[in-house]
């Protein structure tokens, strides 16, 4: 069997060695405490800051403005940060992993990280963001990782979104997007995990999607898909297996039909 890779693994490992190359070792981080009120503006003014973790405290309020342009990685994770998301973001120029996962953002996802051409991780999920994805983001064709996933956002996935070539793991389950799958997710062909689940999209699942070489995980759940399901897909459904050598796929909850049966489906097998 071939062996898995773990591409959040991977990339934790990158940053770690990219600040020691860098020879960035200014470092804050302050989480897991018990930090509560706004961010301090001094903090965030910090010149020479290479790693911000601030993640998993009770901080709340806007995020004041940015201008840390040596700034590498920020995790804002499982706070109490509302407002939007501050258009100062387009000043850290290095950023590398953006988290602020877990917060009460709110509005749309502003345009301008579309600016942060080093991105290789964007976390926006849990939030309270709405309105359709800003084409701009396609422009971070760096990125390994778009979670997107638990916000308000709506309408179809950006056609910019073709140039996410080296994207390994896409997030956008519990959203009301809308449309097809797209075609241009075709070219993603590094992609390892895949999640649209509940997300109201409706017709086939492409061909291609079971063509792309190193997709591990796919969760496709309550949508309106349609259409015809592979026979050998069909035959693990009717056995409970939900593996194929090393592939996971739930499409449960859906409209899919079948035009032979199970059983003509399912390897034949020595009584």
């Amino acid at each position: 069997m071939q062996k898995i890779r773990n591409p959040i693994r991977m990339n934790k490992l990158a940053a770690e060695s990219e600040v020691k190359r860098k020879g960035r070792i200014y470092q804050k981080d302050l989480s897991r405490n018990r930090l509560r009120g706004p961010i301090p503006p001094s903090l965030v003014q910090l010149q020479s800051l290479s790693v911000l973790d601030l993640s998993d405290n009770s901080l709340g309020g806007n995020l004041p403005p940015f201008q840390m342009k040596s700034l590498l990685y920020m995790y804002l994770s499982k706070n109490k940060l509302d407002g939007p998301i501050p258009k100062s973001f387009v000043n850290l120029t290095s950023l590398v992993n953006l988290d602020l996962s877990s917060n009460c953002f709110e509005s749309q996802i502003p345009p301008e990280l579309g600016a942060l051409k080093n991105l290789s991780r964007l976390d926006v999920s849990d939030n309270q963001l709405s309105g359709s994805i800003p084409p701009q983001l396609g422009n971070l064709t760096n990125l390994l990782a778009l979670i997107l996933r638990a916000n308000y956002l709506v309408g179809e996935l950006p056609s910019s979104f073709m140039r996410l070539v080296n994207l390994t793991v896409f997030y956008a389950q519990g959203n009301n997007l809308s449309g097809k799958i797209p075609t241009f997710i075709a070219n993603w062909t590094q992609l390892y995990s895949l999640t649209l689940r509940n997300c109201s999209l409706r017709g086939p699942i492409p061909n291609y999607i079971w063509e792309l070489q190193y997709l591990v995980y796919l969760f496709l759940r309550k949508n309106k898909l349609n259409g015809i399901l592979p026979a050998w897909l069909v035959a693990l459904a009717n056995t409970r297996n939900v593996t194929s050598s090393h592939r996971y796929v739930d499409v449960s909850e859906n409209n899919f039909t079948l035009t032979t049966s199970v059983s003509d489906a399912l390897p034949n097998q020595d009584v």
